[in-house]
């Protein structure tokens, strides 16, 4: 298996000439591209994926974005003697099957591949880790990137236009010209890709719900897939609420969420009916379990909670 070893550096060079087949995904501007494992399209701003490079005939490979900070390398130890090159993305689920083609050279590969340049070795200095820390204010929780910083609401803008369109008042400290001005700075690459693409995902979903749940009406089955997606977005969700203001959630929770683009397997979601008094409503605590020995356990806190409240119109059963 590929291996991890924090201490290396690596840089994707685009070659200087155009090349003339079309290069391989994971160079900077790339939306779809073949997944090197299954050979489907890997969608940028809705799949989970990983960057790929190595040699042409799959020694060597080096593998990125499965985890924050981390990358995956055939031999930590060392760099091969050859030319490396960034040779294509791969679905996360699909990193053994894309590794297993590579190195039996069934992957056509273009005849233009991007530079890749790797270094290790102890002289390198240690990245800072800081995944335990809660998320900075200055910085996209996502990703940390303090450049090109946007304004994410919280409760998206669609929420607010559609009370509006009812005819229901918005009011209290946290709206602004009839909209919820809850917002949390979020780089543009995380908000306008695959932000936006689970919140235009979702809207149909819950307001079908809501519909859903108005006495009288017929109700509705989600399937596994919708709920799915459902739960990713109340963990977007609730991970801004966080983020809005004094946060705990440590911020490598939020970063690995980026990258898996659904709930890790420690995440319970629950959804209820709700009649609302308010647009708007939000809590989040922090909790501490004991071990099984019923002990403190030394990570304190080892859980949050997050509940908000949202499509409900107030005032209204």
């Amino acid at each position: 298996m590929l291996r991890p070893d924090a201490r290396h550096r690596h840089t994707g060079k685009v070659p200087s000439t155009i090349p003339a087949t079309p290069v391989p995904a994971g160079l900077p501007g790339w939306r779809r591209a073949a997944c090197l494992g299954c050979g489907d399209r890997v969608v940028q701003a809705r799949d989970s994926w990983v960057t790929i490079g190595g040699t042409r005939n799959g020694s060597y490979l080096v593998l990125w974005g499965t985890d924050p900070l981390r990358a995956f390398l055939t031999a930590p130890e060392s760099a091969p003697g050859e030319q490396l090159f960034v040779l294509g993305v791969a679905h996360t689920k699909c990193i053994d099957a894309a590794r297993s083609r590579l190195e039996s050279s069934a992957v056509e590969l273009p005849a233009e591949l991007p530079a890749l340049e790797v270094e290790i070795g102890e002289h390198l200095p240690r990245l800072p880790y800081t995944l335990d820390q809660p998320v900075q204010i200055d910085a996209c929780p996502f990703c940390d990137s303090q450049t090109d910083l946007t304004v994410e609401h919280v409760w998206p803008d669609w929420y607010s236009r559609e009370l509006h369109t009812r005819g229901i008042p918005l009011t209290g400290d946290i709206v602004v010209n009839n909209r919820i001005e809850v917002t949390v700075p979020v780089c543009g690459d995380c908000n306008n890709r695959w932000m936006s693409v689970l919140e235009n995902d979702c809207k149909p979903l819950l307001l079908s719900m809501e519909k859903a749940a108005k006495k009288g009406n017929i109700p509705i089955e989600l399937s596994a897939a919708e709920q799915t997606r459902l739960a990713t977005w109340a963990v977007k969700t609730a991970y801004l609420i966080d983020a809005y203001q004094a946060p705990i959630v440590p911020r490598g929770f939020l970063h690995q969420f980026a990258l898996d683009r659904q709930p890790n397997d420690w995440t319970a979601v629950w959804v209820a009916g709700y009649t609302p008094d308010v647009a708007a409503r939000a809590e989040k605590r922090a909790l501490d379990f004991l071990t099984s020995s019923g002990e403190p356990s030394r990570n304190s806190p080892n859980a949050f909670i997050v509940t908000f409240t949202i499509v409900g119109s107030p005032g209204v059963g």
